[in-house]
């Protein structure tokens, strides 16, 4: 695996996308809170912006030089805007990240909270993937359908459940399917008893 010093500009654009990201949206702040050193909410905004983007060049120096054991000073970081949607910061933050998996930069504090901030990044894209926001949030259904055992006196899963396997999983709600909410009294399973 070869490694290299990104471009300011791949920096630039986590920083300027974090920079511009709206102050009502959720991530915001728990994105500001795993980067609390630097205070990016503060009055000195773009000097904090600096420091973590000279903080970030500096670790990706540290990477390059212990791959090729050498002592380069890293540059000095230069600030700028750069005009970016949310899928092109996750790449260059990951394109970052991974020129910095070098010896033991990954147990570094900063290498952390932006693999936690890529976390963040990754989610509020799920977030806005139509199939994503159409997907049922529910992990089981509210039915209340009465259950009928049959005449051996063991109950039996509805036969949705059956098809799905899910015998001998245990709710959060007693007497009632995991998977959808038909009400349930006692079943055998194989050696246990137990409510499902």
């Amino acid at each position: 695996m070869s490694s290299f010093i990104v471009e300011q500009k791949t920096i630039n654009r986590f920083l300027t996308w974090l920079y511009w990201l709206p102050s009502n949206e959720i991530s915001r702040s728990s994105i500001y809170k795993v980067l609390g050193k630097y205070k990016l909410d503060d009055k000195n905004t773009d000097e904090n912006f600096k420091k973590l983007g000279q903080d970030m060049i500096q670790m990706n120096y540290d990477a390059v030089n212990y791959r090729y054991s050498e002592n380069k000073k890293a540059d000095e970081f230069k600030l700028e805007d750069e005009k970016v949607c949310i899928e092109q910061v996750l790449k260059s933050l990951q394109c970052f990240l991974y020129q910095c998996y070098e010896g033991t930069i990954d147990r570094k504090k900063l290498f952390r909270d932006l693999k936690k901030v890529e976390e963040i990044i990754k989610n509020m894209i799920i977030d806005k993937i139509p199939a994503y926001e159409k997907a049922e949030w529910r992990w089981w259904r509210m039915k209340q359908k009465d259950y009928k055992a049959e005449e051996s006196g063991e109950e039996k899963l509805c036969k949705d459940c059956q098809k799905l396997d899910c015998v001998g999983l245990v709710t959060l709600k007693k007497g009632y399917c995991r998977n959808c909410g038909v009400k349930l009294k006692w079943m055998k399973n194989k050696h246990l008893k137990l409510w499902i």
